[in-house]
């Protein structure tokens, strides 16, 4: 039911928005821009993903000695279940000979985690994790082949800003002598962590490393990899102003997520979209996409994503002079972010209620 403001509830929701900007704006200010923009929300909501993907410790840069944590040994047969809570890093070592293919896989029961596979020096040889908690009920692998004998490691972060503790089971799905196939998809895996990195920039060569990784990721049927790398294409082009490139990109994306009833992914890239038209100054087109997805987030029961785009929705309105529609749409943000304050995602919900009071107080201006 949409909330319509009399005149007179406008301008005293107008009054307290305005006070609660100010308190939230300068309570945030280090964090947040007061002028936030919608591609920084969108980017703000995939946080996790980006920073998972560096391979680098990146959701946590102790080591298991650092945090107490015991390193246990990892052995074909012989899976390991554990409580993991928020900040921890699990160590496990495996032992390996020269051209062994070694799959990992963790099934996740509610833990959001990112896994490493460290080779014997130390460097990151694959990275995996889970891009939400929706995705939590499917399970996610990393895969090596040994290029030296030695003890290699497998690390499981998790991350410092989880709240609770959640369980998983780790296991060694496959050991054996690689195969010329082994060596091609290992170097694959290797090949998109090295392109990954966010310090490396967005060029043209990149683009189409990326694009030739795809037909691989299809063969072998990792939609994780085929979708983060199309994700990524998409990144990319839009960075070098190929706006066509990038709408090519994110309709296939679009279609992968829909084949795999992938709905987390779908709301995403609709929202990603979203931001593209936003960007472009076609607020129109951008809020019929960001109506898709808060269909969607609403229907998984996101409640987080839900206040994002209904915030997004709002900023696109106030874009196009629609100060009570903003305002609307802004008022049903603010509800759910204040009950989100009460629950795991309070964190997040604080921040994105910062902006979302910016938006309001310059709606009322």
């Amino acid at each position: 039911m949409r909330h319509f403001l009399s005149d007179f509830s406008h301008r005293r929701f107008c009054l307290g928005a305005q006070l609660n900007a100010r308190k939230q704006v300068m309570r945030f200010a280090s964090r947040f821009s007061f002028a936030v923009s919608l591609l920084v929300l969108s980017v703000m909501a995939t946080q996790p993903r980006a920073t998972a993907q560096t391979g680098q410790q990146p959701i946590n840069a102790a080591t298991p000695a650092q945090n107490g944590s015991d390193v246990r040994v990892l052995e074909l047969g012989k899976p390991i279940s554990r409580e993991i809570k928020a900040g921890d890093v699990h160590a496990y070592k495996i032992d390996l000979i020269s051209d062994q293919f070694l799959r990992i896989v963790l099934d996740s029961q509610g833990a959001g985690v990112a896994v490493i596979l460290l080779d014997t020096g130390g460097k990151s040889a694959d990275v995996s994790f889970f891009n939400s908690l929706a995705e939590t009920k499917k399970p996610i692998s990393a895969l090596l082949v040994a290029e030296v004998a030695g003890t290699y490691q497998l690390r499981v972060h998790a991350s410092p800003k989880a709240v609770g503790s959640g369980r998983y089971e780790v296991r060694i799905a496959e050991l054996r002598v690689a195969t010329l196939q082994d060596k091609k998809l290992a170097a694959a895996h290797k090949t998109l962590q090295e392109l990954a990195d966010p310090r490396r920039p967005a060029t043209p060569e990149v683009v189409e490393k990326l694009k030739e990784l795809l037909p691989l990721w299809q063969e072998v049927g990792d939609y994780r990899r085929a979708s983060d790398t199309l994700r990524r294409i998409s990144f990319a082009s839009q960075n070098l102003g190929e706006y066509q490139q990038v709408l090519k990109f994110y309709n296939q994306l679009l279609s992968l997520s829909r084949a795999v009833d992938n709905r987390a992914d779908e709301g995403s890239t609709l929202s990603f979209i979203s931001v593209l038209y936003s960007s472009l100054g076609e607020d129109r087109k951008a809020i019929s996409f960001q109506e898709q997805a808060l269909s969607l987030f609403r229907a998984n029961g996101d409640r987080f994503q839900e206040a994002l785009m209904l915030t997004n929705i709002g900023g696109n309105y106030a874009s196009l002079g629609e100060k009570q529609k903003a305002l609307e749409y802004h008022d049903r943000a603010l509800t759910i972010l204040r009950e989100l304050e009460k629950s795991d995602a309070a964190v997040r919900a604080r921040s994105i209620q910062a902006a979302t009071l910016s938006q309001i107080a310059e709606a009322c201006a």
